[in-house]
């Protein structure tokens, strides 16, 4: 399912000890390994050797799922590359058979579906059909419970439904608006630093997920007065915001009810 031109000996087709990282607030993020499920584990092992060897230097930047005889299955990769590049004249003809072929079987070994933890982040996704290639991807994680979606000037994924996602990362996008999150009803942490939300418009809809984490470090609202009230106020779940635990002055609010200069709706 890597759509881009990385070499399918790269590290990221490697199977490997799962490795982490944490977001600038210490928070862990998603590990960069997927696996499915503690029998998926140990058939990893030796992964590398389920590489069908390459006929000649020649080969070496082709699509992995291009392979003949290989083994290796799309929720297997870590940080895998899914940018989607153009196609030749005629290749989006539909009625072609040889391109239902084509789709089916890169449908079949990218088995996003049984992916449990995805790192799609940095895919340069400057085209539509780029864009839409992605949420075509996004659309079909309906298992994962970490996901990373860092740096992709992502502005729209109100579409998506994230059914089993528990933990998100979406900072360095260009989200401007609360509502244009996927839908996460299992959500526990959301990271969105960085991105362009002016308002909290929208953050009611976190009180219908399980969110007690949340990250908006970076984005223009969070210079608003009594912010940090707001949120708290709007998220009766919510135990820690950007990094801080929620603390005793974080209750307080002015006036009738309102956290004072803090649209929320």
């Amino acid at each position: 399912m890597s759509e881009g031109t990385a070499s399918p000996y790269s590290s990221t087709s490697g199977i490997a000890a799962p490795s982490t990282i944490s977001d600038s607030y210490g928070i862990p993020a998603a590990p960069l390994l997927v696996v499915t499920d503690p029998a998926g584990t140990a058939r990893n092992v030796g992964a590398r050797n389920r590489l069908p060897p390459l006929p000649s230097s020649r080969y070496s930047h082709t699509r992995w799922h291009e392979l003949n005889d290989n083994a290796i299955m799309g929720h297997e990769l870590r940080a895998p590359r899914v940018r989607e590049g153009p196609d030749g004249p005629g290749a989006t003809d539909s009625s072609s058979r040889a391109f239902s072929r084509k789709f089916d079987y890169r449908n079949k070994v990218e088995n996003w579906e049984n992916a449990m933890c995805v790192n799609l982040s940095y895919q340069d996704l400057g085209d539509d059909y780029q864009k839409g290639n992605f949420v075509r991807i996004l659309k079909r994680l309906i298992r994962c419970e970490k996901l990373q979606l860092i740096d992709n000037s992502l502005t729209d994924l109100s579409s998506v439904l994230l059914p089993s996602c528990t933990h998100i990362y979406l900072q360095g996008n260009h989200l401007k608006s609360l509502k244009k999150l996927p839908r996460m009803p299992r959500l526990r942490h959301l990271t969105l630093s960085n991105n362009g939300i002016e308002s909290l418009t929208g953050l009611a809809l976190l009180r219908k997920t399980n969110i007690d984490s949340l990250v908006l470090t970076g984005n223009p609202v969070v210079l608003h007065d009594s912010y940090r009230q707001a949120v708290f106020r709007e998220i009766p779940s919510l135990k820690v915001l950007d990094g801080i635990p929620k603390l005793a002055k974080d209750s307080d609010v002015e006036g009738n009810g309102k956290a004072a200069g803090c649209t929320v709706s």
